[in-house]
């Protein structure tokens, strides 16, 4: 007979982990960027942190967004021809709006659907590329 390790009992350790490790992070100048568990068998738990080194739109400039944004720039495919792609020119930190909705631009991130990532309320969205000019138009 094997011992599961249930759903319930995964949500209560990573939630007591969390609480736990993010006063270590933050005494230790780190931010946390992921944390992910899975269950069954047993528990496993994979953290991952970064450096916070705000810019002067107070985003996280060591976020791993921000660095790919910074070292590889973004093009946005809005459409099927190579006349339907926009270069994401915006600075980090750049406020713009979607669907009435106030966004700050914080990065890209390398895998996924919709790679734009921007922050509302402090939480994290990942935005369509559709909203690539909205985000140069209120940069300019």
């Amino acid at each position: 007979m094997s011992n599961i390790v249930s759903s319930e009992l995964t949500k209560k350790v990573s939630a007591e982990v969390q609480a736990a490790l993010l006063p270590i992070l933050e005494k230790h100048g780190l931010k946390l960027t992921k944390i992910s568990s899975k269950y069954g068998d047993s528990y496993g738990l994979s953290i991952s942190a970064s450096p916070t080194v705000l810019g002067e739109s107070g985003v996280n400039l060591a976020s791993p967004e921000a660095i790919y944004f910074e070292r590889f720039g973004y093009t946005a495919w809005l459409g099927k021809s190579l006349d339907d792609r926009v270069e994401l020119t915006a600075k980090l930190g750049t406020k713009f709006t979607v669907a009435g909705k106030e966004y700050v631009f914080i990065g890209i991130r390398s895998r996924g659907k919709n790679k734009v990532v921007a922050q509302r309320d402090g939480q994290t969205f990942f935005v369509h590329d559709s909203a690539v000019p909205a985000i140069n138009k209120a940069s300019a």
